[in-house]
Order: C-alpha cells, then sequence, then structure tokens
C-alpha cells in the first residue's frame, strides 16, 4: 500500500518529466534548415576578378539588427561565424572601404553553397571608382616571366586586396579607387619588393613592370623575415600623454615610405621586413621628430618619442629659416670629402649645386617646410642620392659615406644614357608626342616629349634604379623601372594600349590665373619676372612668367585632375602649390613669396 501510495506521488512528475524529453527532442532535428538550430558559416570572400579581399568586417545579424556573430576576413579571404541560425530574418553582412556592402540572408547563402562552409562570395567595387591597375612581374637573370607572385595592394596599412600573378606574370586589379597605394609583391626564392608612391586618378589604365631578384641557392628568401610589427607611440614632451593625429611615416633605404596617423595607441605598422627604418613624426603645433629603429626578422618592436610644442604660432612665409648640414665622407677611411659636389633638389627642380669645403661639408640655408633630395658626387666614387624632410624652421644634418670606385678611372659614374622609344600595341606605329617622365628616388628628374621616331633620349644618367612614366593622349598610361650601371646604356620599346572609347576627361577650357606678390609688402608688392610652372598629374603642360603686374594666365586647361603650381624668383624661395580642378573653372589666386 505505501509503495502504491509512493508511485502515485511521483506520477505527475514522471509525466512531466516525459513531456520535457519529448519537446527537447522535437525541437532539436539535425539539419541547418531548422530555424532554432544554430551553426558555423564559413566561407571566403574575392572581388569580381576573384582577386582575395582581406579586412573585410563579416556580420550576422537579427531581423532588428543585433549582431549575433563577427568576423573579418584574413589574407585568404576566408571568414567564419559561429552561433548562427539558418532563420530566414538572420543576414550577413559584408563591409569594406573599398567596396559595397554586401548583404543577404544566411539561408539564402547556405542554399545556394549546398552547405553551411565552403560558401564563396563576391563583392564589387564603390561605383565610383574605375581605375584599373595592371603589375607585370618578372625575375630572374634572365628576366623571366614570373607566374604565382603574391601581390598585395594597400592603401596605407591596411591591403586593398591580394592577387596572384597568372603565368604570363601579370595580375590586375579593376575598379580601383582613387588615392594613394602602395604594393608589396613577394614570391618563395626571390627577395621581397615594395613600390610606394602608386597614384590612382579618375579612370585611369596603368600598367607597372617590376623585376624580382633570385637569392642565391634559394636557402631563403626575405618573405620568410617580413612578419615583423612596428608600433610608434608619439607622446607630449610636457605630459607624457599620447598624442593621436600624429603623421608618422617609415622609411627603409631602398624601400617605399609608409605612413599612419596616430591613434591612442599610436601608429601600428604590420608586415614589416627586417631592417633599420627611418621614422619622421609630425604633428601640428608640436616640433618634428626624426630618428631610426632597427627591426629584425619577424620582431615585434615598440618606441615612443616625445615632441616639444612649437612655442611660437607660425605660417607658411615664417617657415622658411631652416638649415641642413651634409657631411661627405670616405667609406672605407672614414676621410672627409673636400671637393664633393652636393646638388640639391626640391620639386623635382635643381635648386643648387655647392662644392664640400675642407671638412667635407655643405650647408644649406633658408629650407621652407617640405621633403628635399641630395645627390652627392665626386670622382672616383659612387654617387650617393637620399631625400630628407624638414619641419618648420627645422634643422637636419647627416653624414653620408661614399664608396670609392674599385677600379679608378677618369670618369664618373654620371654619364649613362637611356632610349626609350612608344609605339601603338596595335599598329605598331611610333607615338610622337608622347610625354616620358623620369624618376628617381621618389623625384622626377626630368619630362620630355617623344621626336618624330617616337624616341627620347636620356643622357647624362648615374648608376641606379629608375622609373619611366609614358602618357600620351587617347592612350593608356605605362609605367615601368630599369636600372642602369656606370656609364651603361639602356634602351627599350614600350607599346601603349589605345583607348577604346573617349576619355572621360573631355574638358579643356579651365583657366589659372595667378598674381604673385612679395610677402613682405603689406599692399602692393606685385613680382614681376616669376617663372610659374604648372604641372598636371605629373607632366609640365605650361610655363612662364609674371608680367609688369605680378599676373600669369593660363587657359585651356583640362579639367579633372591635380595640377601642381610652382613659383621661382632669384632672390626669392620657390613655392609649390596643388589646387584640384574637378571640372573646367577659373581658378584665381594671389600668391605670396618670401625673399631670401
Amino acid at each position: 500500500m505505501r509503495t502504491l501510495l509512493s508511485l502515485r506521488r511521483f506520477l505527475p512528475l514522471f509525466a512531466l518529466l516525459c513531456f520535457f524529453v519529448s519537446a527537447c527532442k522535437d525541437q532539436n532535428p539535425a539539419g541547418v534548415n531548422n530555424p532554432a538550430s544554430k551553426t558555423v558559416v564559413s566561407g571566403s570572400l574575392t572581388d569580381e576578378l576573384g582577386n582575395i579581399v582581406p579586412g573585410a568586417v563579416v556580420e550576422a545579424l537579427s531581423a532588428s539588427d543585433i549582431r549575433l556573430a563577427l568576423d573579418t576576413t584574413n589574407d585568404q579571404g576566408a571568414f567564419s561565424l559561429s552561433g548562427v541560425t539558418a532563420d530566414p530574418s538572420v543576414k550577413i553582412r559584408i563591409s569594406h572601404g573599398e567596396f559595397k556592402t554586401f548583404t543577404s540572408s544566411v539561408q539564402e547563402l547556405v542554399s545556394s553553397a549546398g552547405g553551411n562552409d565552403g560558401i564563396v562570395l563576391h563583392m564589387s567595387h564603390a561605383d565610383s571608382c574605375c581605375a584599373r591597375l595592371t603589375i607585370q612581374v618578372s625575375g630572374g637573370e634572365h628576366n623571366t616571366r614570373l607566374g604565382g607572385v603574391e601581390v598585395r595592394l594597400r592603401r596605407g596599412n591596411d591591403v586593398v586586396v591580394i592577387g596572384t600573378t597568372d603565368s604570363n606574370g601579370r595580375v590586375t586589379f579593376t575598379n580601383i579607387c582613387n588615392g594613394e597605394f602602395n604594393l608589396r609583391i613577394a614570391k618563395t626564392g626571390y627577395t621581397v619588393v615594395e613600390r610606394g608612391g602608386i597614384n590612382v586618378h579618375g579612370c585611369d589604365s596603368t600598367l607597372i613592370e617590376f623585376h624580382m631578384n633570385a637569392v642565391p641557392g634559394n636557402e631563403h628568401h626575405d618573405d620568410t623575415c617580413c612578419n615583423g610589427k612596428l608600433r610608434i607611440v608619439a607622446k607630449d614632451s610636457a605630459s607624457g600623454a599620447s598624442l593621436s593625429g600624429a603623421s608618422i611615416r617609415i622609411n627603409k633605404t631602398g624601400g617605399n615610405a609608409r605612413t599612419l596617423v596616430s591613434n591612442g595607441d599610436g601608429a601600428i605598422f604590420r608586415e614589416v621586413c627586417a631592417g633599420t627604418y627611418n621614422v619622421r613624426i609630425v604633428r601640428e603645433g608640436y616640433r618634428t621628430v626624426e630618428f631610426t629603429v632597427t627591426v629584425t626578422c619577424n620582431d615585434s618592436v615598440y618606441t615612443d618619442r616625445r615632441l616639444g610644442h612649437v612655442t611660437t604660432p607660425h605660417n607658411d612665409d615664417s617657415c622658411c629659416h631652416g638649415r641642413a648640414t651634409i657631411i661627405a665622407r670616405d667609406s672605407t677611411t672614414n676621410a672627409v670629402l673636400s671637393g664633393a659636389t652636393v646638388r640639391f633638389y626640391s620639386g623635382g627642380t635643381l635648386r643648387s649645386t655647392s662644392t664640400a669645403n675642407g671638412d667635407g661639408r655643405v650647408v644649406l640655408e633658408g629650407l621652407c617646410a617640405g621633403t628635399y633630395t641630395i645627390d652627392i658626387s665626386k670622382d672616383h666614387y659612387h654617387h650617393v642620392e637620399f631625400t630628407f624632410t624638414i619641419g618648420c624652421n627645422g634643422t637636419y644634418e647627416t653624414t653620408r659615406k661614399l664608396l670609392a670606385e674599385t677600379t679608378p678611372n677618369n670618369d664618373s659614374c654620371c654619364h649613362g644614357r637611356a632610349t626609350i622609344i612608344a609605339r601603338d600595341s596595335t599598329t605598331n606605329a611610333v607615338l610622337s608626342g608622347a610625354s616620358v617622365r623620369l624618376s628617381s628616388g621618389g623625384t622626377v628628374r626630368s619630362t620630355t616629349t617623344t621626336n618624330g621616331d617616337g624616341r627620347v633620349v636620356l643622357e647624362g644618367l648615374c648608376a641606379g634604379t629608375y622609373t619611366i612614366n609614358i602618357t600620351k593622349d587617347h592612350y593608356h598610361a605605362v609605367e615601368f623601372t630599369f636600372t642602369i650601371g656606370c656609364n651603361g646604356t639602356y634602351e627599350t620599346t614600350r607599346k601603349l594600349l589605345a583607348e577604346t572609347t573617349p576619355p572621360a576627361d573631355s574638358c579643356c577650357n579651365g583657366s589659372m590665373t595667378f598674381r604673385v606678390k612679395d610677402s613682405s609688402v603689406a599692399e602692393g608688392g606685385w613680382l614681376s619676372g616669376v617663372n610659374v610652372t604648372i604641372v598636371r598629374n605629373g607632366v609640365t603642360v605650361a610655363q612662364g612668367t609674371t608680367n609688369a603686374d605680378g599676373n600669369y594666365t593660363r587657359n585651356e586647361l583640362c579639367g579633372h585632375a591635380t595640377f601642381t603650381v610652382t613659383y621661382s624668383k632669384s632672390g626669392f624661395h620657390s613655392k609649390t602649390v596643388t589646387f584640384t580642378m574637378t571640372d573646367c573653372r577659373a581658378i584665381t589666386e594671389t600668391i605670396r613669396i618670401v625673399k631670401e
């Protein structure tokens, strides 16, 4: 009887337990099609051409836009979202600064892919992005076209897209947004190549050629030592507080410069190759700081620098009292090299030529804030070229060592000669009137126009590496680099592809009017005979001088471009100003230049 009563007591509990077991079983069937079932959704992301898109933010969102899961695509474009349901209301949203936002329901993606993993998604570039960039890579002693080369297109520190060259050594990035980019090119058995200062304008189509050097014996390659991290923090010298908004640039000798803007944690540079870097920190209201830092193989390096306040406000006209001291020495004996020739460039123009004194020293005075290039040469020595940046009324001093030639001769290494021939890629006809721009060390050295044979001859080249950019109306631009030895010769024929449709930049009735004055004169002070040079997208389009009233006007300028205008006159510091003409319009400006 007691046993029966006990059973009666537990019957309600037993029935309730069975109900829960049944309910749990009914609500947890296998398969992702059940709205309540949580799973892992994974896949990869590419652009329209199948190039990998890293750094994209992938989110799973509820119907009310509550974030359920988050991931960022890696260097393979892969992502994985955990704990996501296939409920029709759950969606995936993918965001990237260079692409249109992608949105789709999880259910649709899983259904289309036939499963919840291995989903391949494609992002489209923003409608306003229409430039095309083709990279051609060759390597080795025989300059063989290299396939399987990883090419990373980066904006600052962020990787925009990753492509791989085909069997012909080519990879193309389409629908590129305007701005400045840098490239990192890597392949096992070859040294890593980095190139910065790649500016994309409008819907330009550009071909850039690269050569990779094979590592002897292939026992290692530089790419294995290019995964370092460099964190640089700018601090206020008085309070010690971290400074946001500082522009921090690193530059490895022979490599490209990379610039980031600091936040509270400083600036973090990733994918840093082993080597020594020049660092420059600039922030408004503070004095510029420059120093060097060394990164070993795949190391993580932290450093900070304190910036002192500028005690008095300044403007452009008062920032032209800088001073640079250049000292030349023998790299073997460390003896000073008196009589060395020091050429001083700014904006691609030779500003002065000086001779080192008995201490091997040249002092350059009255420098405006900006970036300059120095070329040092001396008989029986290999020349040295470098750039430096100086802040407002700052000082800069450096010692550069020149390597003596192993076989002395009466000639220096600055008598090289390069011949460039431009032709139509379809008809093979020579292209006269094409603009050929020669650059080295990131500085434009000359801009020349091809003759009736489509030919340009560049003479007086020092041993080193140069970049050539060829442009012509209604043709796609071509850019490539070449290296010339001591007093060597180089000749090449480059073919330009004609545009299939009329260029978008068809408005050419813009104008610029400038009136130039002495900055020290409050009223009047208009200067005649000021040399005015107008450069459009790196090509000189006009040169002239101001009249008796200080005026200079240039008409029939094509719009949709950036113009760099330089004003120079004996007894005054040169000044360079940049204007952007989004359409064909009239620009009128008063320009003040400073006496030396």
